[in-house]
């Protein structure tokens, strides 16, 4: 992709440091303040945001908060669901670490995590954690007809494994937003032309890949249960299908994980 991910914030002094950390420490408290994010859930933020700006530069903690902040607010329009007992509450820790991991490791100083390549696997861990959690949430809130990916059967709205037609499209949409968002914090408002948004379609698909991995280890693997009433969620009482580990959670970082490295692997191969 060229220059297209490339920051010109990266290596940045100690003063520019010390600013965004600053910086991390207020988003990290007003999402607390919010409710948005649990104590626990704010800590590893800020742990998180503070490494991406120390080996990156602040420009990076865009993709986060756009995250972290849109995520939040979707999810409030998921409360209504049953199937999750995490549904429309705050995140902890274990969920910022399962979504932030890979964006951090590729955030990292290692020999392996240098340049453009890496910096394309940042977006893409962020654009795959956005487009799930916008699926995931507004394909709760809108209750449409929603199928399991691999038994094609209905299922609860919100289900991991399952998808709806309102829900792929946001996230769609979601993965896209966050691809744009990144470019943006980068570039401003110069360099956009038709060839960028091609690229950055390209980007975002991605995201929408890693979306598909999450619904389908989400029906393959992830804990189901049924609750005293007989409904089937991702939390209850009676393990129905997968394995009790096997944690929305978890499947979200093997999902990110996933798509983040064939994202790197496409992009070493295509300019090789």
């Amino acid at each position: 992709m060229n220059e297209l991910l490339h920051s010109p914030f990266s290596g940045l002094t100690t003063p520019w440091h010390l600013g965004g950390i600053a910086v991390v420490l207020l988003i990290g408290y007003s999402l607390r303040t919010l409710r948005w994010l649990t104590l626990s859930g704010a800590v590893a933020a800020c742990l998180l945001g503070t490494w991406v700006v120390y080996h990156k530069g602040i420009v990076w903690l865009g993709p986060l908060a756009f995250f972290l902040a849109s995520g939040s607010i979707l999810n409030k329009l998921a409360r209504s669901s049953a199937t999750d007992k995490k549904d429309g509450k705050p995140r902890d820790a274990i969920q910022v670490i399962c979504n932030g991991l890979p964006y951090g490791v590729c955030a990292g100083p290692w020999p392996f995590t240098q340049g453009l390549l890496t910096e394309l696997g940042m977006v893409v861990s962020m654009a795959v954690a956005t487009s799930d959690t916008w699926s995931s949430a507004i394909g709760a809130a809108m209750r449409g007809p929603t199928w399991d990916i691999v038994r094609w059967v209905r299922v609860p709205p919100g289900l991991s494994g399952g998808i709806s037609l309102a829900g792929t499209t946001a996230g769609a949409v979601g993965a896209l937003a966050l691809v744009c968002m990144a470019y943006f914090c980068d570039h401003g408002t110069e360099g956009w032309s038709l060839l960028v948004l091609v690229q950055l379609l390209q980007v975002a698909a991605f995201g929408v890949l890693g979306m598909g991995l999450d619904s389908l280890l989400g029906a393959l693997f992830q804990a189901r249960y049924r609750d005293a009433f007989g409904r089937l969620g991702d939390a209850g009482i009676t393990l129905v299908s997968g394995r009790r580990w096997m944690t929305n959670d978890l499947v979200n970082l093997l999902s990110i994980t996933i798509a983040t490295a064939i994202a790197m692997a496409w992009r070493a191969n295509a300019f090789t």
